[in-house]
């Protein structure tokens, strides 16, 4: 006979509570997998030709995610409490749940690569709304986004993991699958700010805010803004909340001949700069390891300018290892906060190979910022090639979009690293 003394829980009552804690759990799974949940039908609307179904999209899809991220805190928290009661019963139950555990992380499994999958079928189909240079800049933004996020996912179903600590990896796939919402929410952002849906486009911002998410397009005050400085923008506001999902791994072993190079504005990423009053811009550029690099500016109009190497100054592309390169110091020119407001982009292309001063290409003036592809194939003809796989490589090793890692393992002899700024009057 067991008797209680005060303060002591009955194991049978313990027990059921765990058993209700993680049907809980499971039934919570389910759900996200259900079709109410999922938001495809609602771009389906949005891309149908007709305006007031894409109307109706949009608010169909929005209010889809903010149910999912609704349902995924609700998840998270009953791990937490799921977990706790485990340690008290894992002695005594331990083969039974170590089985039961099994079957819903598969499950979750299950679901994280779902919406992975339907993330990347729903913006195929915004090439359906999208004119062809906005849906190049889009493809490539959702392409990083989903690669990433599925690789994320891979390290965190590593049957291993599951075996070692089941609640922690359970509570970052949780996480996770609200990262792959919010991502989902960035990539309606793209639309709805290409397309000039001013409603949509605030409507989105009440969820990001109530989500306590970043938004550095909350600048826009309505002005065009060119599509690739957006996508700039996002990448941002995307590295920002993923970093919560991301999982914590060991330092990574030095790679021989490997570096990082980043690009910071004075004022950080992001930082506002005043047009009435003039503010200069100024940023810094570093690497680990000597190297040559090109460095493009475009304004939130998307015309792009090459400030080194260019006709005014064709020498200086090259940096010397942890030596910071301060911009414009030696340049034959000063940056100054000017219309038209909004998003200006900064990109800095480093390679360890020699990238040599091209009088008939590098230019001060490049005219119209060309999409991803075309710029890539136009570095591809002076022997420039991107690493393909660079953010995830960034990401799992502490990077970002402004700090980079080259790997001299894999193809590719350059990588980006991005920054960008905000104009206001």
């Amino acid at each position: 006979m067991y008797v209680t003394e005060a303060g002591d829980k009955d194991p049978t009552a313990e027990l059921n509570e765990f058993n209700t804690s993680m049907t809980k759990i499971e039934d919570g799974i389910d759900r996200l997998q259900s079709e109410e949940l999922t938001t495809f039908s609602s771009v389906e609307l949005i891309t149908s030709g007709d305006p007031d179904a894409a109307q109706q999209g949009y608010k169909d899809a929005i209010e889809t995610i903010k149910t999912r991220i609704i349902l995924e805190d609700i998840i998270q928290e009953e791990i937490r409490h799921a977990s706790i009661l485990h340690k008290n019963l894992a002695n005594a139950y331990s083969a039974e749940w170590n089985e039961k555990m099994a079957v819903v992380a598969n499950e979750f499994e299950a679901e994280l690569s779902e919406a992975i999958d339907s993330l990347d079928k729903e913006a195929e189909k915004f090439s359906e709304v999208l004119d062809t240079e906005k849906m190049d800049i889009f493809d490539h933004l959702a392409r990083d986004k989903t690669t990433l996020l599925e690789t994320i996912k891979n390290q965190h179903v590593n049957a291993s993991q599951f075996e070692t600590d089941f609640f922690v990896q359970l509570d970052q796939m949780t996480k996770l699958s609200r990262s792959v919402d919010k991502t989902q929410l960035l990539f309606f952002e793209f639309v709805v700010n290409c397309l000039d849906l001013q409603e949509e486009r605030l409507e989105i911002e009440k969820v990001m805010v109530n989500m306590n998410m970043t938004n550095y397009l909350d600048v826009l005050q309505g002005q065009s803004i060119d599509a690739g400085n957006i996508s700039t923008a996002l990448d941002f506001t995307f590295a920002q909340f993923i970093k919560d999902s991301t999982p914590n791994m060991p330092a990574p072993l030095p790679v021989d001949n490997g570096f990082t190079v980043d690009i910071k504005p004075d004022r950080g990423v992001g930082g506002i700069y005043h047009a009435g009053t003039h503010d200069k811009i100024k940023f810094t550029i570093n690497a680990t390891q000597d190297c040559w690099f090109i460095l493009r500016y475009r304004d939130t109009m998307g015309d792009e300018k090459q400030l080194c190497p260019n006709e005014s100054y064709n020498g200086g592309n090259f940096l010397k290892a942890n030596i910071p390169l301060v911009i414009p110091d030696d340049l034959p020119y000063d940056f100054v906060a000017q219309k038209p407001f909004g998003i200006d982009s900064l990109e800095v292309i480093a390679s360890p190979d020699q990238i040599e001063y091209i009088p008939e290409t590098d230019k001060l003036a490049m005219g119209p910022y060309m999409g991803p592809s075309k710029s890539k194939n136009s570095l591809a003809l002076r022997g420039i090639n991107m690493q393909k796989e660079q953010s995830s490589e960034s990401f799992l090793q502490g990077g970002s979009y402004d700090k980079v890692f080259y790997n001299p393992e894999l193809s590719g002899n350059a990588v980006i690293s991005k920054a960008f700024i905000r104009v206001v009057p």
